[in-house]
């Protein structure tokens, strides 16, 4: 049944249970994991639960029915708590319905329910309970289980006494109810069960009922009825909530009492009785209880209910009834009701006189009402008639008896005609009459003539006198025929007015003891057209005395029913059925009209008497003739002959022998040779059964003709369970016979059959070899040596015995002698036993073998294994023996291999020879045809790689050729070999070599599969294949790959590895992937540190200079430490050898570690493998092709400080100059000077400097280097320069510092060594500066002058200065001390070194220095200063004859006072040239650059001028800045206009002076709205009016946007003037985007933020000047959209 329909929606109820059951649950515990489960380690042994414990842990569990019970109670109980009560739910299912558990199954259920919490195991129940509604889909034996768990988890809950909560609790258990056991029932004492728990169980138990086996009823009815007699019945009885529990409860209790006792009878082998409970006052109580309840219900009972009720629910109650509880039943019922409650009173044997008493009243009761309400009671009024025929006697005689008659000592014979009926009933009982032929006719002659009453009377007195006297049959038969006869005849004439109750009284009662005198002459007087009742009535009562009818007298009576059933049917017609009307199918019409004379009806005449006959509805009333006819019409209908078996099974064993007889007979003449198999098992089955009884009785001969005659049909059929019928305790002639007639159906049997026959066998001879005088033989009589005993004894069944088995029954047994009848498997027992260390014994066998089948010798190899097995033998310790065993079986396959198929091959190969193959060879695997199957060729590889540790290298070597043979030759037809059905490398590798693939090359692999990828099949690959997969080109693709191949490498095979692998490489061109090769060698260097850490210097040549040599190329960053594996200065330096030798195949990285790692080699112990040579030498040799990664630090650390001398001395100055030239040697300044003011001579350091400026002209040296050089040769350089002359101060100022001298710094300006410098050479230095001034930048410019000034600020002042000396005297002390740093110099500085005014103005004055003023940029303060002080003693002196630097700072002198238009013109040509050149007016790039004196100076020039034509304000230039608005407005505008392209190059025009001179030009017709005039106004066009700027056309604009001039005037221009040109420019044009996009930066901020839209691009507005308002809309828009916020402009 489907899941669905057994987990359903349950009834209402169970919904009302789960919530009573929550409502009282209240959880004792409701923890997980909080008990200790001290049965788990012996549940668990050997079950794996990490599968589940995974699922579980990760929380996804994809099929709960993957895993067994034992798994899941095996499970970390702490991963179990994470299951939800809805997955228990599905795990139960699991249990119940998908894999059902079972018995074996209990402790584990028990266990994993027991790890359920008590909460989540209740939602468990109850969600269960609500889902199973179909509980017959669940397996019995499944709910035992399940309920034997549930009771183990629950039992000692203390809520369990609450008989509600129990009651609850057991509905819960609704769906396994059923599975209730003995074991649970066993763990409720009666005492520790209340009354209402006792109640509350057999409630629930009642739910089960429908399910219940048996055993299980029978259990339940012994504890019910213990607990009632342990604590009395007034639990159910004593008050009316308990009488209505018994009602409720009744049904269920009774069914359990009667299927007790029908098993209790079976166990006795007992005939079925009527079934009572036997304790009295129980029984009493309970009927009584069980009454007070029903008496309310009474009046509404139907005849069903009574019938229920005293017929199946109260007989095992009714023999207590009693008068009180007969009259609770009320006297109105009807006669149905009347007859069903009789009818029940029938099935009781033993009631007692006052009980029948009382029944005799309540039956009078009932029919004296059915008289009165009916007028014709219920079908029997013989009590009334009983009573007028006494008030009669008693009229006549007084109410005499015939004992006061017989007192009066009268014979009677002689007034028998005055006698009443009555005296004449007690004469013929108390006299001799009954004995006397002649008196008995006097008495019945008396009654002729006399009327039916007189007859009547004189029957019934006749009836109860012979009751009184106990009689019970007439001994004279004669008489008691004349009888019969006689009354027969005085009755005839009556017959006709005979009602169904006349017959009835008549023939049951008053003619009863004379009816088995009947003959067809009395038969014959019955008239046959009486009623088919009284038909029945009669028959009734002739089938009471039917065993004392003979055989004539049962056919007579047979003839009268047919004759009268044919009258009746000829009057009914054809389609009626005689006499059926008051009967309910064939067995009643056949019962009530034939009764036990139904054995004389021939079978056809029941099919015409009754159209609708159903032979199988009345078995038992069939003959056994007609049993066994009817078996042969059944022989394909099961059912049909169990019902003939269970119909026999009420027969004698001579009726069951005339069956099989009849049987047997049948068979033959019906030529029958075989019967259908299922038809079969149940005739035998049911025969053998009723025979068992028998069997003790049997002789030889029973069994001989049973065994091998009567049941030859039926004997295919035989199994254990019939065999175990037959006594152990028969003859053995009696077993010889019984086996005998087996064996001739020998073929017929199946091999179950055969072992079941062979037990039976083996039970017998055993319990024979047991008695006293068997002498070690079983049935040893009448049998002489072995071959005839065990042919006589087992017959063609000595196959199937187990050769044990011969020995242990016959101590005397040889094999030897009997080896052509023993079986394979005999002889396998045979070897196992005696020939596993006997080559001879073996052989014998073989030899046997070798002239049987092969199929025999198939089933002697199979079987060897597992006598081995079963001994505990794992190998044939006697080598030669199996080799033997091997060789000789391999020669008998050699003729069926060509025959064989795949499946033969696996069979013989993986199980059958599997214990010999240890012994193959070169010549058995020859034996082995090459052209068989892949998966033939597989399977045998795969057993002989199970082998592969015990056997010998040679045999291995054989099986490998075996291999490399088979494959090579698939190659023949195929391109691979043996690929099929493998899925990928490793599985073809593993299928096809197992584990001799370690003799094949991988060159070889890839020949025999040109798909073989060895990255697929590592972890099968050996050091040296590996090696070679490594090796070829582009099979390892990236790191993985290589980690992967050295899961399989190790420090044991690592050197296989690198040989095969460095002979791969060697071999091919390898080119390798990224990576793979620095992987390889990692993998290398870690497995083999070890070993190269104790290595020799020889051993480490040989493993860097051949070993790695291949791999090294590889070496990375990481690996070099590992490399370095040695201290030693020769190992070192052969490993450093070796590595320099392949630097060009490294990347720098490695180069660079590889240096690092020999430079902390070289630190660890500094010299230490330094001979005192030359220290470049050393570093050659040490750093070898890496010492070009030396630095100057790394150099000299490896030097002690109190070596460095010795070490330097030992460089010669060109080996230093080659050293430090070294492209970024130089790497720490303090180091390089320490090392240059070391290192040896001033002529030393001369030849080093010159060779070192010509190493390093490529400007190598950093400027740390150079001013580190610089100020180490300082000092020497200072030093000399007092004993030196003005060549060598220039060679060493312009060659050898030449290149330093950039780097001169304040500090070494400012050094004592320099200060002392005496000013001649000083003056050099000051020079040589100076002519480098002009590459300077600004700060290094301000750093010099900061150090000339401290020599200069020193004492004389000026410094350097002396008239009388005939060096010193110069004026040009500017020129001489200063030079072009005068810049840097301050009026404040000026005046510290110079502190005399009349030395300055000699200075001043002095040509030189003036010459150097023309090329200075002096401050203004200094720049006046000059000016004035010039001015001051020469104030004629011509203003243009001024240093350019010097005339533009005129201003505020009275320079200009006597000046004429020409002479200023001179002048403003002059500062127009110069001053707006040079700082401070040389910043032209805004409007507003013009300082205040700039604007004076322009002002006072313009200022001399009074008449302005073109040609002059052409020639004011830039001083045009100066005019004032009175002048301008003097202007005419005809001369601003034609002056226009100079005056709009003008820059600083404030807006009065642009607006003036606009003004003017407007007014004189100039016009601006065109793109020339508007280009042509240059700086002017900030002076156009607003109004104008307005009017001028937006094309204007557009075309003079991409002039810079006029976009750089428009953006000095005020910002209305800014804002109406954008807006003008946006204005009436086609695409305002694009001309936003071209819109200048200094104008964007115009751009009003609806133009700037979402399309515009980051391109199209970077580097605009855009104010926040605008910047807010490109944000969202634009900026959002780029995460780079380092291109946004500001």
């Amino acid at each position: 049944m489907r899941l669905n329909m057994v987990f359903q929606w349950p009834w209402p109820w169970t919904l009302i249970v789960s919530i009573t059951f929550a409502c009282l649950v209240t959880p004792v515990n409701t923890q997980e994991c909080d008990d200790t489960f001290t049965d788990e380690l012996g549940i668990c042994e050997g079950d794996n639960s990490m599968a589940l414990e995974s699922e579980l842990h990760s929380g996804n569990i994809s099929d709960y029915c993957n895993f067994t019970v034992s798994q899941y109670a095996c499970a970390q109980c702490t991963l179990l708590t994470n299951l939800t009560s809805d997955n228990l739910v599905l795990i139960f299912n699991c249990f119940v319905v998908t894999n059902p558990v079972n018995s074996s199954d209990l402790n584990a259920t028990i266990l994993f329910m027991k790890k359920i919490s008590l909460l989540k195991f209740e939602e468990l129940l109850e969600k269960v309970n609500k889902k199973i509604n179909d509980t017959f889909s669940v397996p019995l034996m499944t709910k035992e289980v399940i309920l034997r768990a549930v009771w183990e988890r629950c039992k000692d809950d203390s809520r369990l006494k609450n008989a509600t909560f129990l009651g609850a609790f057991l509905q819960l258990l609704r769906p396994f109810i059923a599975g209730i056991s003995e074991p649970i029932l066993q763990s409720l004492p009666y005492w520790s069960v209340s009354c209402d728990g006792f109640k509350a169980f057999v409630q629930g138990f009642n739910a089960g009922l429908a399910e219940m086996t048996s055993i299980t009823k029978e259990a339940l009815e012994k504890w019910i009825f213990g607990y009632i007699n342990a604590t009395g019945v007034s639990c159910i009885t004593n008050t009316s909530e308990s009488k209505e529990w018994l009602m409720k409860n009744w049904e269920f209790i009774n069914d359990l009492v009667q299927v007790a006792n029908l098993t209790s009878q079976k166990k006795k082998s007992s005939a079925v009785s009527i079934t009572v409970i036997q304790n009295e006052a129980v029984r009493g109580t309970l009927l009584n209880s069980l009454f007070v309840n029903l008496k309310p219900v009474f009046p509404v009972f139907t005849p069903i209910n009574y019938t229920n009720w005293f017929q199946k629910q109260l007989p095992i109650l009714l023999p207590s009834i009693s008068g009180s509880d007969l009259a609770s039943i009320p006297t109105n019922i009807t006669c149905e009701s009347y007859q069903a409650i009789m009818k029940g009173f029938d099935n009781v044997l033993n009631f007692t006189v006052s009980q029948l008493e009382n029944i005799h009243n309540f039956s009078n009761n009932i029919l004296a009402h059915q008289l009165i309400s009916s007028g014709t009671g219920c079908t029997m009024n013989m009590t009334e008639n009983h009573k007028r025929i006494q008030q009669k006697f008693q009229q006549s005689f007084q109410s005499s008896p015939y004992g006061n008659f017989s007192a009066l000592n009268f014979s009677g014979f002689g007034l028998l005609d005055r006698l009443t009926p009555q005296i004449l009933a007690g004469l013929t009982v108390n006299s001799d009459a009954l004995n006397n032929t002649e008196k008995i006719s006097q008495i019945i002659d008396t009654l002729v003539g006399r009327n039916a009453s007189a007859l009547y009377a004189d029957l019934a007195q006749f009836v109860n006198d012979i009751q009184e006297m106990n009689i019970t049959i007439f001994q004279n038969a004669k008489v008691r025929g004349l009888m019969l006869s006689k009354i027969i005849l005085l009755l005839e004439p009556l017959f006709p007015s005979f009602n169904t109750n006349d017959y009835i009284d008549l023939f049951k009662t008053k003619l009863f003891l004379l009816l088995p005198s009947i003959t067809r002459k009395e038969l014959a007087i019955i008239p046959t057209n009486i009623s088919c009742e009284s038909y029945q009535a009669i028959i009734q009562s002739l089938n009471d005395v039917y065993l004392n009818l003979s055989k004539s007298q049962r056919g007579e009576v047979y003839n009268f029913s047919k004759n009268f059933l044919s009258f009746k049917l000829s009057s009914a017609g054809s389609l009626g059925i005689p006499c059926e009307s008051n009967t309910n199918g064939t067995r009643d019409w056949l019962l009530k009209n034939f009764h036990k004379f139904m054995t004389e009806v021939a079978y056809p005449d029941l099919l015409l008497l009754n159209k609708n006959f159903s032979a199988f509805e009345i078995l038992d009333l069939l003959s056994t003739q007609q049993l066994s006819g009817l078996t042969l019409k059944s022989l394909n209908n099961t059912s049909h002959i169990s019902m003939i078996i269970e119909a026999l099974g009420n027969r004698t064993y001579n009726d069951l022998i005339v069956y099989i007889t009849q049987f047997v007979n049948n068979t033959q003449v019906m030529s029958i040779k075989t019967i259908q198999g299922t038809t079969r098992d149940t005739l035998l089955r049911g025969i053998m059964r009723l025979l068992q009884p028998q069997f003790e009785r049997f002789s030889t001969t029973d069994y001989a003709v049973w065994f091998q005659n009567r049941l030859y049909l039926l004997l295919p059929s035989i199994t254990t369970k019939e065999l175990s019928t037959i006594p152990r305790n028969i003859s053995c002639e009696s077993f010889r016979a019984i086996l005998k007639g087996l064996d001739n159906l020998f073929l017929n049997f199946t091999l179950s059959q055969c072992h079941e026959i062979s037990i039976f066998g083996k039970n017998f001879l055993n319990f024979q070899l047991s008695l006293s005088g068997s002498l070690g033989i079983a049935c040893s009589d009448g049998t002489n040596g072995t071959r005839e005993w065990i042919m006589n004894t087992f017959f063609r069944f000595m196959t199937i015995f187990n050769y044990s088995d011969f020995t242990a029954l016959n101590k005397n047994f040889s094999g030897f002698e009997v080896l052509d009848l023993l079986s394979p498997q005999q002889l396998s027992a045979l070897s196992v036993t005696t020939a596993l260390n006997n080559t001879d014994k073996i052989s014998q066998i073989l030899e046997a073998l070798a002239s049987r089948s092969f199929s025999d010798l198939a089933i002697y190899i199979t079987q060897i294994n597992r006598d081995m097995q079963e001994v505990g033998i794992t190998t044939i310790e006697n080598t030669r023996v199996r080799d033997i065993l091997l060789s000789r079986i391999m020669e008998l396959l050699i003729l069926q291999f060509p025959t064989f198929t795949t499946i033969d091959y696996i069979d013989w190969f993986q199980t059958k020879l599997c214990f010999l193959l240890p012994s193959i060879t070169e010549n058995e695997l020859d034996i082995i045809p090459i052209n068989i199957t892949c998966r033939a060729y597989q399977a045998i590889v795969e057993e002989l790689d199970k082998l592969y540790l015990e056997i010998t290298t040679e045999q291995q070597e054989d099986i490998f050729d075996f291999i490399a043979d088979y494959l090579t030759h698939q190659l023949d037809s195929t391109e691979t070999a043996c690929t099929v059905h493998t899925n990928g490398s490793m599985d073809w590798l593993l299928i096809n070599f197992g584990r001799f693939r370690s003799f094949v090359t991988y060159n070889k692999l890839q020949v025999l599969n040109k798909n073989f990828i060895g990255l697929n099949a590592i972890t099968l690959l050996s050091a040296s294949q590996l090696g070679e997969l490594s090796g070829n080109n582009g099979t390892l693709k990236n790191s993985y790959d290589v980690q992967q191949i050295f899961k399989n490498i190790n420090t044991d095979n690592v050197i296989k590895f690198i040989d095969a692998f460095r002979t791969a490489v060697n071999q091919t061109n390898v080119v390798f992937a990224p990576g793979v090769h620095a992987a390889l060698l990692g993998e290398v260097l870690n497995l083999i540190q070890s070993v190269l850490s104790n290595a020799s210097s020889t051993e480490l040549q040989f493993w860097f200079g051949t070993r790695l040599q291949t791999l090294l190329p590889g070496l990375n960053e990481s690996m070099v430490p590992s490399v370095f594996v040695t201290e030693s200065c020769n190992g070192s330096q052969i490993i450093i050898s070796t590595l320099s030798s392949i630097k060009p195949q490294l990347d720098t990285n490695v180069q660079e570690a590889i240096y690092r790692n020999i430079l902390t080699s070289v630190k660890a112990s500094l010299l230490r493998c330094y001979r005192n040579g030359s220290f470049i030498h050393y570093l050659n040799n040490r750093f070898q092709n890496f010492s070009e990664f030396l630095t100057l630090t790394d150099t000299f650390l490896q030097v002690p400080h109190n070596q460095l001398v010795e070490v330097l001395n030992t460089i010669k100055p060109s080996e230093l100059a080659d050293l430090l030239s070294r492209p970024g040697f130089i790497d720490d300044s303090r180091i390089l000077i320490t090392v240059l003011t070391t290192y040896g001579s001033v002529q030393n350091l001369v030849t080093f400097i010159t060779d070192f400026n010509q190493k390093v002209r490529d400007g190598r040296l950093t400027d740390d280097n150079q001013a580190a050089i610089l100020k180490a040769f300082w000092f020497r350089f200072a030093t000399a320069l007092t004993e030196t002359n003005d060549t060598e101060v220039d060679e060493w100022l312009n060659v050898r510092l030449q290149p330093y001298l950039p780097f001169i710094t304040t500090e070494l300006l400012a050094s004592n060594i320099t200060l002392l410098i005496p000013c001649l050479p000083y003056r050099k230095i000051v020079r040589t500066l100076n002519a480098r001034y002009n590459k300077m930048t600004a700060s290094k410019r301000k750093e010099i002058f900061r150090g000339i000034k401290i020599y200069l600020q020193r004492d004389p002042k000026p410094k350097c200065y002396n008239a009388s000396h005939p060096v010193l005297n110069s004026s040009a002390w500017f020129v001489n001390y200063l030079g072009l740093f005068m810049n840097q110099m301050s009026l404040t500085d000026l005046h510290f070194f110079i502190d005399n005014e009349t030395k300055l103005q000699e200075f001043v004055e002095n040509p030189e220095n003036q010459a150097l003023l023309v090329k200075l940029k002096l401050s203004t303060e200094i720049s006046s200063f000059f000016v004035n002080l010039l001015l001051k003693n020469n104030p004629d002196l011509n203003v243009t004859s001024l240093p350019n630097s010097l005339v533009c700072f005129i201003h505020g002198t009275d320079a200009f006072k006597s000046f004429d238009e020409q002479e200023t013109l001179a002048v403003i040509e002059k500062i127009n040239e110069v001053c707006w050149r040079i700082s401070p007016f040389n910043d032209t790039s805004s409007a507003s650059f013009l300082s205040d004196d700039s604007r004076k100076l322009s002002i006072v020039l313009v200022s001399k001028f009074g008449n302005f034509s073109v040609n002059l304000l052409n020639s004011l230039g830039q001083t045009a800045v100066g005019l004032s608005l009175s002048q301008i407005s003097s202007i005419d505008g005809n001369i601003l206009q034609e002056a226009l392209p100079s005056l709009g190059e003008v820059k600083g025009w404030n807006l009065g002076q642009a607006k003036a001179i606009v003004a003017k030009l407007l007014k004189d017709g100039f016009q601006v709205n065109n793109t020339q005039n508007l280009l042509k106004l240059g700086s002017l066009v900030s002076g156009i009016p607003s109004s104008t700027f307005q009017r001028i056309d937006p094309g204007v604009f557009t075309a003079v946007i991409t002039d810079p001039t006029f976009v750089e005037n428009i953006g000095a221009a005020p910002q209305p003037i800014q804002f109406i040109y954008v807006l003008q420019m946006l204005k009436n044009v086609a695409d305002p985007l694009t001309t936003v996009k071209n819109i200048p930066s200094v104008l964007a901020k115009w751009v009003p933020p609806v133009m700037l839209t979402s399309n515009l691009n980051l391109s199209d507005i970077n580097n605009k000047q855009w104010d926040p308002r605008q910047a807010a809309v490109f944000f969202g828009s634009i900026v959002k959209n780029h995460n780079n916020y380092d291109i946004f402009s500001n």
